[in-house]
């Protein structure tokens, strides 16, 4: 079956990788025009390494790249991580479809940032979903789902390696099953369907003590912390960076935002229902450090 390939960063990388050692015959790679390079490299890269035709346009649906896809005679074009939305006319081209890797359950979780939203939403589990591409936001038939556990301390990057540890073996026996036409698609329940919008790694919130509950601080910091730029509060007026925080098996009460006691690993902050065990932070401009440290040394009283 002839494979044309979609992709960007790890996802990409390594369902790339997945495919090539499985020894499909890739019929050419498509990585965005300018690659996110990640520690692993890039889809570019990889498919440069592997010996495979690269095409990195500017716009997917170009009257060029069309024609491109066409001349390729994909039978089988598998989107993994590509960050552009494939339209109608490259839709049509693959006689066994587009299908699409999707990092989170659906329909509970169409659009974007979804690795990030699961845990904002205390989900205790996730999943690798692959459908088939459609001209809607995550709308096609379901291939292959499979699921795995988030630990209530997991940080973004924990999840997406959860995911990312999951997917290449998936797209590989959903390959198979394609293949030997076994594999049955099944619709989406559009009564469950929910959309998120994105959460880019440069995107950040505010945290507002007064409103939100222990649980969900900690939810935005361990859901924006590194590779994202961190859920953040003020500290006399200047802006510091909630990396780190811990819920607790203590209670601490008191007033929303209040500073109130300093622990081994960090100190407790105020929300609205308890308090939360903040550990590391970093001031706008500063180098990041423990919470405690950072209390000490700058006589905060208050966060927010």
């Amino acid at each position: 079956m002839k494979v044309l390939f979609m992709g960007n960063k790890d996802r990409g990388i390594k369902c790339l990788e997945a495919l090539a050692n499985e020894q499909e015959n890739i019929v050419g790679v498509i990585a965005h025009p300018k690659p996110d390079v990640s520690e692993i490299g890039s889809v570019a890269s990889k498919a440069e390494e592997l010996g495979i035709q690269l095409d990195q346009p500017a716009n997917i649906n170009s009257r060029e790249m069309i024609a491109r896809i066409k001349e390729l005679k994909p039978e089988l074009i598998v989107m993994a991580g590509y960050n552009y939305l494939a339209g109608k006319r490259i839709l049509q081209i693959p006689e066994e479809g587009v299908i699409n890797l999707h990092g989170a359950k659906l329909p509970q979780y169409r659009g974007s940032s979804v690795s990030n939203w699961v845990i904002i939403n205390c989900e205790m589990e996730s999943a690798a979903t692959i459908v088939y591409a459609e001209e809607g936001y995550d709308t096609g038939d379901i291939l292959s789902e499979q699921t795995f556990e988030i630990a209530p301390e997991d940080t973004i990057a924990e999840v997406l390696q959860k995911s990312l540890d999951v997917f290449p073996p998936l797209l590989v026996k959903t390959l198979e099953g394609i293949r030997s036409g076994k594999l049955r698609a099944r619709k989406q329940d559009e009564s469950k369907a929910c959309y998120y919008h994105s959460l880019s790694p440069d995107y950040s919130e505010p945290v507002d003590w007064k409103n939100m509950t222990a649980e969900e601080v900690h939810n935005w910091v361990r859901a924006l912390t590194h590779p994202y730029n961190g859920a953040y509060t003020t500290s006399n007026g200047k802006r510091l960076t909630l990396w780190k925080t811990s819920l607790l098996g203590e209670t601490f009460k008191g007033i929303q935002g209040r500073v109130c006691y300093s622990k081994k690993d960090g100190v407790v902050v105020i929300a609205r229902d308890r308090g939360l065990l903040v550990e590391m932070v970093q001031e706008q401009g500063k180098e990041e450090v423990s919470a405690r440290e950072y209390v000490g040394d700058n006589n905060v009283k208050y966060l927010g």
